[in-house]
């Protein structure tokens, strides 16, 4: 499992109200937050699509690779989001395997 790493302002800022990095917890990895979490970091930043994904509780990233999150039984998934969703964890996988084996 790899661990989220906060970024902070260094030094803190001085803003009346903070900003994000001081105030929510921010990925300095992945660029995750708060709610865009993924469970684990993937070790990359994620794109816009990825994170939006990710904050509708439809994707994640936990024991090394990227999946669907399954549905709850209450939840009613938006129309072709399972198929697209598939196809989005294969493609990230197959990559990830590919940078992995070329590193």
């Amino acid at each position: 499992m790899k661990d989220h790493t906060r970024e902070t302002c260094d030094p803190p800022c001085d803003e009346m109200k903070g900003c994000c990095a001081c105030n929510l917890f921010c990925c300095g990895v992945c660029g995750g937050a708060e709610g865009s979490l993924p469970t684990e970091c993937p070790g990359t930043k994620m794109s816009q699509a990825l994170d939006h994904l990710v904050y509708k509780s439809t994707l994640d990233f936990r024991e090394g690779q990227w999946m669907r999150r399954p549905y709850e039984e209450w939840e009613t998934p938006d129309a072709g989001d399972e198929v697209i969703v598939d196809m989005v964890v294969k493609k990230l996988n197959e990559e990830r395997k590919r940078n992995v084996c070329a590193g």
